[in-house]
């Protein structure tokens, strides 16, 4: 039957709108599904889990919404490329996809995500190679003598070193991951380091806090890097600077400081812009100077205790005179309060001066005696 020998689908750049049909996921035998640039809307349609064959999926630039189905890491087993950018898709990014063992790009750009980086991202492992399956008919297809390395259905267009570029014969050798315009918040996991495979990673325009992993340096094979408006701090780590194939860096728009180090391909990025937005940044390619930015800093800090102090005096001062007022009106609008009030203060006025009265007639008695 067709469907059982229909490898690729490609109906991308095209005006196509409504929803994905369900019948789709008939086509047991589909390596690639391409539509991309369309007008599709609705949820991605679970039938396509029985898609079992997918290598290649992208639904990039349209109007899917809902959420990222868990079971895309669950029942692709060997997806190689998965693009879900420019959609609305939201809620978080589900661990199960990058537990996929043949993921080469994986694009969640311009989305509504939220939540957090999952700790899993540093679980993919890109040691594998092309599915072993998928080998017989990549190489040759018969009827169509199709090359799957040389097909335009496995084009994809990937944001890489800050530009949109469209990939296809290298695309399966490209090592790449693109969440940036979303919505995601946490701080990067520190498990990110150990994809030393990878050559891209796009986290800009998110609210990620904290700092930029110390050991990103282990990423030995990471040719560009984009963390630019988030709300990272702390210092840039000195590891970046033992990146030899970095050419793309931004950084711009967050809340770090310190010196900006320097050493093999960093000293190429000399683009004082790739760092705008930090104040608190120094040294070169910016005219910053380390020492005035460190002055600058402690300025800032000592300003900041004094101000946070001065709040304490005036949140003590503020309470007093606050509880003073709501006693003194208790105590004018309240009779019964007032009689209790006066009562226990005679009470204790008395017995103070029975004490007080007792005490100086043992002293007499004592100065008498002797």
């Amino acid at each position: 039957m067709l469907q059982d020998q229909l490898f690729v689908l490609d109906m991308m750049n095209n005006n196509l709108t409504g929803k994905v049909p369900n019948s789709l996921g008939k086509l047991g035998a589909l390596a690639i599904l391409d539509l991309s640039n369309n007008s599709l809307s609705g949820e991605i349609p679970s039938s396509l889990q029985y898609c079992t064959q997918l290598v290649n999926l992208n639904l990039g630039y349209n109007n899917f919404s809902g959420t990222i189905p868990k079971w895309i890491g669950e029942s692709l087993p060997f997806l190689m490329v998965l693009s879900l950018c420019s959609n609305t898709f939201s809620g978080s990014i589900p661990s199960e996809i990058l537990q996929l063992g043949y993921l080469r790009a994986l694009d969640l750009s311009h989305n509504n995500l939220s939540g957090y980086i999952p700790r899993s991202i540093g679980e993919l492992s890109w040691e594998k190679g092309v599915p072993t399956y998928y080998m017989p008919f990549s190489l040759y297809m018969p009827f169509f003598q199709y090359s799957i390395y040389n097909a335009s259905a496995s084009s994809v267009y990937l944001v890489v070193k800050g530009e949109a570029r469209e990939y296809s014969k290298l695309l399966y050798l490209l090592e790449t991951i693109d969440l940036s315009c979303n919505n995601l918040y946490g701080e990067i996991p520190n498990e990110i380091e150990n994809l030393q495979a990878l050559q891209s990673l796009n986290l800009s325009m998110n609210h990620l806090t904290g700092h930029i992993p110390d050991q990103i340096g282990k990423m030995r094979a990471l040719e560009s890097l984009d963390v630019a408006m988030n709300k990272l701090s702390g210092t840039i780590p000195q590891s970046l600077a033992t990146l030899n194939f970095l050419s793309s860096l931004n950084v711009s728009y967050n809340n770090l400081s310190g010196k900006i180090p320097s050493g093999n391909q960093l000293q190429t990025l000399d683009d004082p812009s790739i760092y705008i937005g930090n104040p608190y940044l120094c040294g070169p390619p910016t005219t910053q100077s380390c020492s005035t930015n460190e002055t600058t800093i402690i300025f800032g800090k000592e300003s900041h205790d004094r101000f946070e102090r001065f709040g304490l005096y005036i949140s003590v001062v503020l309470g007093f005179i606050i509880g003073f007022w709501i006693f003194f009106c208790t105590l004018l609008l309240s009779r019964s309060f007032r009689n209790t009030y006066f009562s226990a203060i005679d009470r204790k006025y008395d017995r103070l001066y029975v004490a007080v009265a007792l005490t100086l007639i043992r002293l007499r008695r004592r100065c008498g005696q002797t």
